[in-house]
């Protein structure tokens, strides 16, 4: 019987926290919508120091947020096929005065989408 109250308590502790982490939660986003308006969906790429030759994919809508490994950067892969513009692939690890950049293609590209 004693186990028994021991994990009823147990639970009730865990309610708690999470009314507690919820209402922590629901402060954070009415400040966050305050000052930034709504977050709708967020998506892009980036670049992550323990993957470095991997394409890591950022998905967000709602609360929901994925960041998994995408594919190799463009600037690894050998064969593109031949739907691939090279030029276009080339341009895009190009900066503006035509010298390569240090680490071609590697970069950090997400759009925010929302409304105020």
């Amino acid at each position: 019987k004693l186990d028994e109250e021991a994990q009823k308590l147990k639970e009730e502790e865990k309610q708690l926290e999470l009314i507690e982490n919820q209402k922590e939660a629901n402060i954070k986003y009415k400040q966050r919508q305050s000052d930034f308006g709504d977050l709708l969906r967020s998506k892009g790429f980036l670049w992550v120091a323990t993957a470095h030759n991997t394409i890591g994919a950022w998905q967000q809508a709602g609360n929901v947020l994925r960041i998994q490994p995408e594919t190799r950067w463009m600037c690894l892969q050998e064969d593109l096929g031949d739907e691939v513009d090279m030029n276009v692939v080339k341009a895009d690890m190009m900066r503006p005065d035509g010298t390569e950049y240090e680490y071609k293609d590697r970069r950090q590209e997400i759009v925010f989408i929302g409304h105020r």
